[in-house]
């Protein structure tokens, strides 16, 4: 939406861009699903679905210094070699960047639930903790730790917000709690598949 209200104000074409400066990859979307990755990089997917979608391993051809070989950034892509023989590019080419792996909840009714749009939503909630967890089929979890201004309207909010999100065939479950969930590295977990 905001791409196009910008090329339609400005008049210009304005390209989506992805990159990673730690695996030294920049890819430019001149055309609607087909981001040309740089010549200075090789991307590859160890393991994909049958959407060729998986996690990207890069390797940067100019960092001489601390190369970094089939460096896994954590983000998931989809990368189609079928759909992409055609296209008139020489290089590699992403289809789709999906977002970080851990950023990314896939429900069987088609759904994408990703972690920034929730971060926006708990932000401004008087909760201090969340939890977000796909714990069945179509079966979200919503883990939360409540500060004293919480009420029924926070909670109505979260609700409506999940279903549309969600989409049709989904359960949101909401578990208040008094408990925070820190990962090994000691990371405290707001999201995750």
């Amino acid at each position: 939406m905001h791409k196009k209200t910008i090329e339609s104000v400005f008049k210009c074409k304005v390209l989506d861009g992805y990159g990673a400066s730690d695996g030294g990859i920049t890819a430019f979307e001149h055309h609607d699903g087909f981001y040309e990755v740089g010549y200075n990089c090789l991307v590859k997917q160890q393991s994909r679905d049958e959407e060729s979608r998986g996690p990207i391993i890069v390797t940067d051809l100019l960092n001489y210094s601390m190369p970094l070989i089939n460096y896994q950034l954590g983000d998931e892509i989809e990368m189609n070699n079928e759909k992409n023989s055609g296209f008139p590019y020489n290089g590699q080419i992403i289809n789709k960047v999906l977002g970080r792996i851990s950023d990314i909840i896939e429900l069987e009714n088609g759904s994408v639930l990703t972690g920034p749009g929730f971060t926006i939503l708990f932000k401004d909630l008087p909760v201090e903790y969340y939890n977000i967890r796909k714990t069945g089929l179509n079966t979200i979890t919503c883990k939360i730790k409540t500060l004293p201004e919480y009420n029924t309207f926070h909670e109505q909010l979260i609700k409506n917000t999940f279903a549309k999100q969600m989409g049709e065939e989904a359960k949101l479950i909401i578990v208040y709690t008094e408990d925070i969930i820190i990962s090994e590295n000691g990371k405290v977990q707001y999201f995750g598949n």
